[in-house]
């Protein structure tokens, strides 16, 4: 069964004049509309649906909304990239990384930490819940999956959500070891808000490329080590001990 919304949208992904009617130049195109996974959503949740004119919901659509239009959007203007919001939540990245690094140094001089810290770490791990609360607030949750930034941002906060919670329960003992692991998790969130930077997206672009282009100089490297160590374990292997009379008296 054809999905009559899907074809909708190809059509009107085809139709760039917009006049109902496919000319020959835009016909062109079919082929890469039709290589092109395509599936249809909405854009936004039930809850903005209904509620998205009440003025608390247009305040936290403006707050979450920057002034750009994005290019080929039907005048979508970009919701969360470079928003009030999402500098907020660069700025809570950042706090956060930084108690990390305060963390690390009193745990590696084996210092105690001050009480407040208990406090912060809790209050680190619940601050990223309203984040997804109000992103699929106003966005449905097809939308917010399918972006991998999401995925991570939602995973990630289950994750320390839940360690918070298990933090408030005095019966719950929390290992240093597991709390190292949430750590990185957290400095892993600072390093993905490092992508909405034009010079770290440039820079680790230019890495990626540099691997990907490399990868038979390193694949011939990794062959020539392999042979190298072949031919010696063939040549000496079981040979260079210590218990062998050929070194006796040697000093090696």
């Amino acid at each position: 069964r054809v999905d009559e919304d899907l074809m909708h949208c190809i059509f009107l992904s085809l139709d760039d004049t917009g006049d109902g009617a496919l000319n020959a130049k835009e016909f062109v195109d079919v082929q890469t509309v039709l290589l092109t996974n395509i599936w249809v959503t909405h854009r936004y949740s039930a809850f903005y649906r209904k509620f998205g004119q009440a003025p608390p919901m247009k305040a936290i659509k403006s707050f979450c909304t920057n002034a750009k239009e994005r290019v080929a959007s039907e005048g979508y203007s970009e919701t969360f990239n470079d928003s009030m919001f999402d500098k907020v939540m660069n700025l809570i990245l950042v706090l956060n990384a930084m108690f990390v690094f305060m963390s690390s140094y009193f745990d590696l001089n084996d210092l105690s930490e001050p009480s407040m810290f208990w406090t912060i770490d809790v209050f680190f791990s619940l601050i990223y819940v309203p984040e997804v609360v109000i992103k699929l607030s106003i966005w449905s949750f097809r939308e917010y999956w399918a972006q991998t930034d999401c995925k991570f941002d939602f995973i990630t906060t289950i994750v320390l959500a839940a360690s918070g919670i298990m933090l408030c329960i005095p019966q719950v003992q929390i290992t240093q070891d597991v709390l190292r692991y949430l750590n990185v998790m957290r400095i892993l969130r600072v390093l993905k808000a490092f992508s909405n930077i034009e010079l770290f997206q440039r820079t680790s672009g230019t890495i990626s490329r540099m691997v990907c282009n490399s990868g038979d100089v390193i694949a011939m490297n990794f062959m020539v080590l392999y042979l190298w160590s072949v031919i010696g374990v063939q040549l000496f292997g079981g040979k260079l001990l210590r218990s062998n009379t050929v070194f006796a008296g040697k000093d090696f």
